[in-house]
């Protein structure tokens, strides 16, 4: 069998086996972390979108946190969009990708095209972020190297795998879905740079595409022979160096479910921040005054600290991706949560002071363990005294998670942040555990969004 076939022969297998209690329990957390960013999102954005919204063609798939119904691509676009806004969905370490933003948009936008089961609802988003992980796993970080954002290609293909599985799509019809997902997964990292505002837009396009891609697929089209290992395939044209044998290992047994490997964000900030922004929570308690602070720095791994190094921000999405202000948010207002990330706390004058004095550095050590995701913050104050905190596993890390209560926690006050009330908000997480997913949108409708 040739690489496309044996991982669409993996996925079928993968997708009729029973779910594990433990991984049952997992994609609900995932979608209330996603629920929770997502509407937060949507409230941050309410003012473009609203811009946006008489080009909207109508439908009958709810853009989420609103009242708005219009097709299920644009839907599946803005929700998508939405859920990525304010840098809090779940992510993966190994395969530098956010899978609950496309998978959880794609999938959403189809149960309302359509009835579906909520038991296969879930099958189906496990099975979305197996198919992307596997990619992504196999193909970081010369994937990243090259400047694709793997939210936005193997995103693309995990929303399409699981809106696939919704369909009950065979070998040959999952085959033209990978076959249509891969040739139309696009996304560049060019879009994180300061200050742009479209990182958001890879993860909106992922979903959408991912979802036009499992419709098309079920057309029975003859797709090409090998999509994914072909000498001009998904494999070889988008990484310049790819674990082939890895990833054929990966698809020998189900060992442990991908979704298992995720991890969740309790600070609003791109993942590469949160060990240095831990570091500075923990210092915080031993500073007598902020103002006696002479310099910070931050030793980190060598990819958190490419574009993550920028002291001279210039909005909330240059703020996010920059470890130097979550620093100084942390020192400054003791947290690092989406209200610090606009802009009265981006332009505070204690943090505009600070951040000159903050700089981030590579430090070899650090590099060689990055699987611990790492960092080391030391404080000099203007007496010579310095003070250092080190982090291995920031909170969210499958060896540090989130507890049930704390993902909770996060998405009631995300629903807090976007207009809901916290009673309002709790029947929407309640909607998840009891899998009435159909009144989700109905619910979420209560957003000022």
């Amino acid at each position: 069998m040739n690489l496309t076939e044996r991982f669409v022969s993996y996925l079928i297998q993968f997708s009729r086996r029973g779910l594990k209690d433990e991984t049952a329990r997992q994609v609900k957390d995932c979608l209330t972390d996603y629920l929770g960013g997502l509407i937060a999102g949507c409230a941050r954005n309410r003012e473009k979108f609203g811009a946006f919204c008489e080009y909207l063609e109508h439908g009958s798939c709810f853009v989420l946190g609103t009242d708005i119904k219009t097709s299920a691509h644009q839907a599946a676009f803005w929700n998508g969009f939405h859920s990525h806004i304010c840098e809090l969905d779940d992510g993966h370490h190994y395969g530098i990708i956010h899978l609950g933003a496309p998978v959880f948009s794609a999938l959403f936008a189809y149960m309302e095209l359509t009835r579906v089961s909520e038991h296969l609802f879930w099958k189906a988003a496990v099975t979305g972020y197996e198919a992307a992980l596997k990619l992504a796993r196999a193909m970081q970080p010369a994937h990243r190297t090259r400047g694709y954002h793997a939210t936005g290609t193997c995103g693309c293909v995990g929303a399409a795998v699981a809106v696939a599985v919704l369909q009950g799509q065979n070998a040959a019809q999952l085959t033209g879905t990978l076959s249509a997902a891969m040739t139309g997964a696009a996304g560049l990292l060019e879009v994180i740079k300061d200050p742009s505002e479209f990182k958001p837009y890879n993860a909106g396009r992922a979903a959408a595409d991912g979802l036009n891609a499992a419709l098309f697929g079920s057309l029975d089209y003859i797709p090409p022979g090998d999509i994914l290992g072909g000498e001009r395939g998904f494999f070889k044209t988008l990484a310049d160096n790819v674990g082939t044998d890895q990833f054929i290992s990966s698809l020998a047994g189900f060992e442990q479910d991908e979704i298992l490997t995720i991890y969740r964000k309790p600070y609003a900030a791109c993942r590469y921040c949160h060990a240095a922004i831990e570091c500075a929570l923990l210092l915080r308690e031993s500073l007598p005054d902020i103002s006696r602070i002479k310099s910070v720095t931050v030793y980190t791994y060598e990819t958190a600290v490419v574009g993550h190094d920028h002291n001279r921000v210039s909005g909330h999405s240059s703020a996010k991706m920059s470890i130097p202000y979550g620093v100084a948010s942390a020192l400054c207002f003791g947290a690092v949560s989406i209200l610090e990330y606009d802009e009265s706390h981006i332009n505070d004058p204690r943090v505009r002071s600070l951040l000159p004095r903050i700089v981030v550095a590579q430090r070899k050590d650090l590099t060689e363990c990055r699987d611990k995701m790492p960092a080391e913050l030391e404080i000099e104050l203007q007496d010579g005294t310095k003070l250092s905190r080190r982090v291995d596993y920031p909170k969210g890390e499958p060896e540090n998670p989130m507890t049930p209560e704390e993902i909770n926690a996060k998405a009631v006050s995300l629903f807090r942040y976007a207009g809901m009330s916290d009673q309002a908000a709790k029947r929407v997480l309640a909607a998840v555990q009891a899998n009435e997913l159909r009144s989700i949108s109905h619910l979420m409708k209560g957003s000022k969004s």
